[in-house]
């Protein structure tokens, strides 16, 4: 399913499932993986002392999390004892390389306004 031979390279090449049971145990994996993450996330927010006071982001996470193990659930079935594969890590690739450029602030002319309020004597 997954190509591992360039597992040295920057991106991972990952084949598409081929058929249904394949398909619907990486997408198991991934779920298993976010409900994870969401879980850790929380359990930050809970340490961080300024995170505390922002109720939203509580809420949003809350809210995702219980999707993504909602999402989870719907996918376990009674009868399958075949072990939940490992999310494979993709790391996403741009198609142009962005860089920062430091402005020319000599370009600019910048008038002091409180120049003519300081006498220089």
């Amino acid at each position: 399913m997954y190509d591992d031979k360039n597992l040295d390279a920057t991106v991972l090449s990952v084949q598409p499932p081929r058929d249904v049971a394949n398909s619907n145990n990486l997408a198991k994996s991934h779920f298993r993986e976010a409900t994870i993450l969401h879980e850790e996330s929380m359990h930050l927010l809970k340490l961080c002392k300024q995170l505390h006071k922002v109720d939203i982001l509580q809420a949003m996470l809350q809210k995702a999390h219980s999707r993504s193990l909602d999402a989870y659930a719907d996918m376990e079935e009674e009868d399958d004892f075949s072990s939940v594969i490992a999310a494979p890590s993709i790391k996403g690739q741009a198609r142009v390389e962005t860089r920062s450029i430091a402005p020319n602030l000599a370009d600019f002319r910048v008038d002091d306004k409180f120049r003519d309020l300081v006498s220089l004597s």
